[in-house]
């Protein structure tokens, strides 16, 4: 039976270039949430490019000698992937900006040691340089994907990527830092329009449970564009 109020926000939203971005750790449910969210709204999904990073493997395998290269990649992708906001309109962003900036190379630097402070330094002045040539919109939402460690590690060993299962094996506190990072970055931005969802508690699967989320999403973002 359709939910009429669903409807109804949706329509509201439907003539507006709506931006929303995702974060949060690995295996927590992101980018199927992402894809569920773009399709019901009717909006392109912009998903970064990981399987292109010519040193993922590399660095899963010694983040050690890769960290500093194998992000600097990611923010080109990121940077590059973002700025496609000007000539799409609306989208949905997996993950958002932020989330390799903000926490994949600061957890690299601060918590592992993978990437030098010097290394870090001259990450951060790269990245301003590209954000001054192509500054970016923050998204209009921010969706933060979230779940309990043992569930992130089962939805890992279950999705059966190699070198995320290696990651899992030999530095599990890399993961663990990921999702702490994740909810340091929401401390750090407390007015950023966001909502958080619990995917443990949450099957985006049923038809009932997501219709909730999404009632959540859209009165967000109607509140942010009111």
């Amino acid at each position: 039976m359709p939910n009429v109020e669903i409807d109804q926000l949706r329509e509201r939203l439907r003539q507006q270039d709506i931006t929303i971005g995702f974060i949060g750790a690995i295996g927590a449910g992101k980018s199927s949430l992402a894809e569920r969210i773009s399709e019901r709204l009717g909006i392109g999904i912009v998903a970064e490019s990981f399987q292109e990073n010519p040193y993922l493997e590399n660095f899963y395998s010694d983040p050690r000698t890769w960290s500093f290269r194998s992000q600097v990649w990611f923010l080109q992708d990121a940077v590059g992937q973002a700025s496609k906001i000007k000539n799409i309109g609306a989208a949905v962003f997996d993950p958002k900006f932020d989330m390799h900036t903000d926490v994949f190379a600061r957890v690299q630097c601060e918590v592992m040691g993978w990437m030098d402070k010097r290394a870090y330094q001259t990450y951060v002045q790269l990245k301003e340089i590209l954000l001054q040539e192509y500054p970016l919109r923050e998204p209009d939402l921010t969706i933060l994907v979230d779940a309990p460690f043992k569930v992130l590690a089962k939805r890992i060993r279950k999705r059966g990527r190699p070198y995320e299962l290696r990651m899992l094996e030999h530095f599990p506190q890399y993961l663990m830092a990921i999702q702490g990072y994740v909810r340091v970055w929401r401390r750090e931005h407390p007015h950023a329009n966001v909502v958080t969802i619990n995917t443990n508690n949450t099957d985006i699967s049923n038809e009932a449970s997501f219709e909730e989320v999404e009632l959540q999403i859209l009165k967000a973002l109607l509140a942010k564009k009111s």
